[in-house]
């Protein structure tokens, strides 16, 4: 118990220094082997869909937008799911007119 409360403090900690100040909704998913990847979205301030991600407790790799700027409301909430039976993960979020917007990959590509 001991050990994954420093586990996602430490996740925590690293993920304070690449998401911006103040960010809001950010939705984080685990996909399991043979992928063993954490990736983490939020909506930065130009309302792109934004990405942070590390495999195999390996390093984060640099954020980058994951849609064009724009498509979301910024710091507003994303909610991502792993599908084990599809090998899919989904990211969904409301844009400012109202509708759920998704970005998805399929076995991780």
């Amino acid at each position: 118990m001991i050990k994954r409360l420093l586990v996602c403090l430490v996740f925590l900690t690293a993920l304070a220094a690449i998401a911006p100040a103040g960010a809001k909704g950010l939705a984080s998913v685990y996909m399991p082997a043979p992928y063993s990847k954490l990736q983490t979205y939020w909506i930065g301030d130009n309302g792109a869909v934004r990405m942070v991600w590390k495999e195999h407790n390996g390093r984060w790799h640099e954020p980058f937008d994951v849609t064009p700027p724009g498509l979301g409301i910024p710091n507003s909430p994303v909610t991502s799911v792993w599908s084990v039976l599809n090998d899919q993960l989904e990211t969904l979020w409301v844009d400012g007119g109202g509708p759920v917007n998704v970005v998805w990959t399929d076995h991780d590509q």
